[in-house]
């Protein structure tokens, strides 16, 4: 896709290639309207509480801020702000420092409909954050291999096993009753491993999602125009230890327990979830799109969804997915 400030890349996996053409395009409008429109939505502190808007800050080196951007909260759509560092992307602190965190997309998502964008985000917000204490082994993991076997068509199932691969499947136990997947790719020597992620109302669609990021990233570690790229590196070093990472999860398995889930929630119920479950509520910030597709940015203010610039306290972890 091409933008003012270059051509901008998405990518996705799908065993249906219209629904992958339309991820991936989803994809690079998110990045794009970000980058491209994102520093023009940027008000001062002054002109924030001229606006009446909540400031929130997830982080307290954001106390002094001066450059916010505006939101609306999830839950009552009051006017909010959100400190611009930690909302943007390629973003240079105005304060010059260096900040705790990497400023990503995480929880940007694109779709006509902007109220499912906004469900979209919070919800990649909830499976990083989710997948990142898995990395830092703070999480019970419900294997669900057997659940996604079943879930696999035909197609998929045979061009896995031609290439000698073999998936395996969990589910976060904390984040019940919203489904928060992991999936690992590996080969049946063990000897190279690719994970995806996934985040959902139903256990199905999130590890299908899954799937398709971690057999996505295969293809990408096996693209040589990658490999100059810093990212692409961790992540093919940290292929090579399947068996680490396998061993690593199991030992955080417990089997699916016989007492009842949490109740089922809906997308409008989210926002509701999420306050009630960490004691903020998510703030959603509309992004200028640079196409008629909707472009909204989920962001939950609190330490804990910040995606720490220094690895955290991972025990193991890929490098590419947190």
């Amino acid at each position: 896709m091409d933008a003012r400030s270059g051509r901008f890349a998405g990518g996705a996996c799908d065993d249906v290639p219209e629904r992958a053409m339309v991820r991936a395009h989803g994809e690079a409008t998110e990045r794009a309207s970000l980058i491209e429109n994102g520093p023009l939505m940027v008000i001062s502190r002054g002109e924030a509480v001229e606006r009446g808007l909540s400031l929130f800050t997830p982080h307290e080196i954001l106390e002094d801020a001066e450059d916010w951007v505006p939101a609306r909260s999830a839950t009552t759509g009051e006017a909010a702000g959100v400190p611009a560092d930690a909302a943007l992307l390629r973003r240079v602190s105005t304060k010059l420092r260096v900040l705790p965190w990497r400023q990503s997309s995480v929880g940007t998502a694109a779709h006509p409909d902007r109220d499912v964008a906004g469900v979209s985000g919070i919800l990649e917000c909830l499976e990083r954050q989710a997948i990142r204490r898995v990395w830092a082994g703070t999480v019970t993991l419900e294997p669900a291999t057997e659940q996604l076997a079943e879930l696999i068509p035909p197609g998929l199932a045979k061009a896995l096993a031609d290439r000698r691969l073999v998936a395996h499947a969990w589910g976060v136990r904390e984040m019940a009753p919203i489904h928060v997947t992991l999936v690992l790719v590996g080969r049946h020597d063990r000897a190279q491993a690719t994970f995806g992620a996934g985040a959902g109302f139903t256990q199905g669609p999130a590890l299908l999602h899954a799937l398709h990021e971690a057999v996505m990233v295969r293809a990408s570690l096996g693209n040589p125009v990658n490999r100059s790229e810093p990212e692409f590196l961790r992540g093919a070093r940290s292929a090579g230890h399947q068996e680490a990472f396998l061993s690593f999860l199991r030992h955080l398995e417990k089997p699916v327990g016989e007492a009842s889930d949490p109740a089922a929630i809906t997308p409008s119920e989210l926002p509701a979830f999420v306050e009630d479950r960490f004691g903020v509520a998510p703030l959603l910030i509309d992004v200028p799109s640079v196409n008629a597709t909707a472009v909204v940015k989920a962001v939950i203010p609190s330490a804990e969804f910040l995606t720490p610039r220094s690895g955290g306290d991972y025990i193991v972890a890929p490098g590419y997915l947190e």
